[in-house]
């Protein structure tokens, strides 16, 4: 029987190893204002450990989205919970801003092993 949540660990160590620590902010809805009927929105930012990379050469979209010259993908691992929904900035460590474009969770069984990201400049 596998063992995902060791996987999720696993490739967090590998992504330490390899990669760079990343400063996430995720610009959310917050709770609901009764006073203003209102939904504010929330940035929480949090780090985790990612890879950052070029796609392949020749691949022109991903999800249908189509990959521009500035577009490239990171793998993130898994500890901070990203959403479709939720607006999504990565910045690097020589501080260069990425817009997450995409997010496709690797989660075997239902348990996030890492995150692969289409991201923006």
């Amino acid at each position: 029987m596998a063992d995902y949540a060791q996987d999720a660990l696993e490739a967090k160590e590998a992504l330490k190893e390899d990669g760079q620590l990343l400063t996430i902010n995720v610009l959310t809805n917050g709770s609901y204002d009764n006073e203003t009927s209102t939904m504010p929105q929330v940035n929480v930012q949090t780090t985790g450990y990612g890879l950052i990379f070029d796609f392949q050469r020749g691949q022109t979209e991903v999800a249908g989205e189509p990959i521009k010259k500035t577009d490239r993908r990171v793998f993130l691992d898994a500890d901070t919970e990203l959403r479709e929904q939720d607006q999504i900035e990565i910045i690097d460590t020589n501080s260069i801003k990425y817009k997450v474009i995409g997010i496709q969770r690797i989660d075997p069984a239902g348990i996030v092993v890492l995150y692969d990201l289409h991201i923006r400049k």
